[in-house]
């Protein structure tokens, strides 16, 4: 499980410098519009609202609790990706999901810290700007649900009991 562990924890490292990679590079140059094709554009915006929840719905919420919100979420994620592992559950695509959300986690609060927002350039031409990060937790939720529909019958008999004390003697072992 280890080398499963370091392997995976590699990928996600991987997904979080391309994206950063990216966004440095966009700032470094100073890069401009840019159509790509009648439908998508190249059209750096620095997202200062944080999230796409708060640009929608003008919720005005802080940076902070942003960045308390999704660090949360983010040890929610990990503690159901080590629950899966731990379970034996080596299904690739899950794991490929579980991968691109804490990625994309991660991601998120880099944007928070280090940007004061999110540097986000792929134009879908009247429809919102979205950058690397928002594909990946895209694609991730895609994963998931998928994954979840077609097995259901291991979701219903999932106890959250059995969560509980897998959460407990990982703590106990630390």
């Amino acid at each position: 499980m280890k080398k499963y562990v370091n392997r995976n924890l590699l990928l996600i490292i991987i997904y979080v410098m391309i994206d950063q990679l990216i966004k440095i590079y966009i700032d470094s140059y100073n890069l401009n519009y840019h159509d790509l094709t009648d439908v998508i554009a190249f059209r750096p915006v620095l997202n200062d609202r944080y999230s796409y929840v708060n640009n929608v719905f003008n919720c005005n919420m802080g940076i902070e609790l942003h960045i308390i919100l999704i660090t949360l979420a983010l040890i929610v994620i990990i503690i159901f990706y080590k629950y899966i592992l731990a379970e034996n559950n080596k299904s690739k695509e899950l794991i490929v999901g579980f991968n691109l959300l804490i990625a994309g986690c991660i991601c998120s609060l880099i944007d928070k810290f280090f940007w004061s927002g999110s540097l986000d350039y792929i134009w879908l031409k009247g429809f919102f700007i979205f950058d690397l990060k928002d594909v990946y937790i895209s694609i991730s939720e895609v994963i998931i649900i998928t994954w979840v529909i077609i097995n259901y019958k291991l979701v219903i008999h999932f106890r959250t009991r059995d969560l509980i004390r897998f959460i407990k003697e990982s703590i106990i072992k630390q």
